[in-house]
């Protein structure tokens, strides 16, 4: 249950959920920062704070492989999420 703290933590932010969910709803094809800003009207200090707590509790990734940054959601955000709430289910 410890390895979900980091979880819960980035995801205990309205605002972090909120940014988290719209990169998700996206999937591979991701998000630029520019979409996020006009979608929640939030400065890029701002994103930019919230982005890094993301990636660092490796629920989404950067891709700059083309120039630009996009982000996606990692590729084992959907096992980690699954096993979170069968984990919890359980209890």
């Amino acid at each position: 249950m410890l390895r979900h703290i980091k979880t819960f933590e980035a995801l205990g932010n309205e605002t972090r959920l909120k940014v988290f969910d719209f990169i998700y709803r996206a999937g591979a094809r991701g998000v630029k920062p520019k979409q996020i800003i006009e979608q929640f009207g939030v400065d890029s200090g701002t994103l930019d704070f919230h982005l890094k707590r993301l990636v660092a509790a490796g629920l989404i990734v950067v891709d700059s492989s083309k120039g630009s940054s996009l982000y996606c959601p990692s590729k084992e955000v959907l096992y980690q999420l699954a096993t979170l709430f069968q984990t919890y289910g359980q209890m």
